[in-house]
């Protein structure tokens, strides 16, 4: 229940906050209206994602990745910016945390080669622009969406090769970031964001005699910190 809440309390909070926002004072100081953005950051693995533990379950045993999007955002009349775009999200499996894992599950040596999590989805949201000088601004956002999730490919010395599951999940974001307006139509800004999801894969764990599947759900964390760039439409 607990992994729940806090989606309900971001949603919950962009109920109550957007509506005083669209009735306040427009902010005179922004004249652009639809911006096109395009951003790339490093994505780090949090928590169990992240974690290398060979005795935890959960454990992703993710490495540091990319984070690639592309999206626009809409100036409305007031103090609020409407945002909505796409992302693509790829954190490679750490080998040797995979090896160990299966050599202790399976009580002898074994060699493991893991692909990469792979995370497609899109994300809507809004920030709230404030003007920190001439030029620089300051926008604190939040965001909810979905995902596809595909777990890494693996081959090793042991078994046979682990297929790639997928499952779509809801996700969370929120952050912030400072961008600068360089002219009339182009902006430069760097941001930090916080995403968290949990996808539950439905694994296959015995084909004979008898076919079974076992759903296991994984946390998925991360955090970017990425530069981006903006073009006024």
């Amino acid at each position: 229940m607990k992994s729940y809440l806090f989606p309900f309390i971001i949603i919950y909070t962009m109920m109550m906050v957007i509506p005083p926002i669209i009735l306040a004072a427009p902010d005179e100081h922004v004249a652009k209206k639809i911006e096109l953005r395009i951003t790339a950051a490093p994505l780090i693995p949090l928590g169990d994602y992240g974690s290398k533990n060979p005795q935890l379950t959960t454990a992703g045993l993710a490495d540091v990745g990319y984070a690639f999007e592309a999206g626009i955002t809409y100036q409305t009349k007031k103090n609020l910016v409407l945002t909505l775009g796409v992302f693509v999200h790829h954190n490679p499996a750490n080998n040797a945390a995979a090896s160990e894992t299966a050599t202790i599950a399976l009580q002898r040596p074994v060699t493991v080669e893991a692909g990469r999590w792979q995370n497609y989805g899109i994300l809507g949201g809004f920030y709230v622009p404030l003007r920190v000088g001439e030029s620089w601004q300051l926008q604190p956002t939040a965001m909810i969406g979905a995902a596809y999730c595909l777990t890494p490919y693996i081959t090793s010395t042991a078994t046979d090769p682990t297929p790639t599951y997928s499952d779509f999940t809801f996700m969370y974001r929120f952050g912030g970031g400072l961008w600068y307006q360089a002219d009339e139509r182009i902006s430069f800004g760097v941001q930090a964001m916080y995403s968290s999801q949990k996808p539950t894969f439905k694994l296959v764990t015995s084909r004979f005699p008898v076919y079974t599947t076992q759903d296991v759900a994984q946390p998925i964390s991360t955090i970017q910190i990425g530069f981006g760039v903006g073009i006024t439409l």
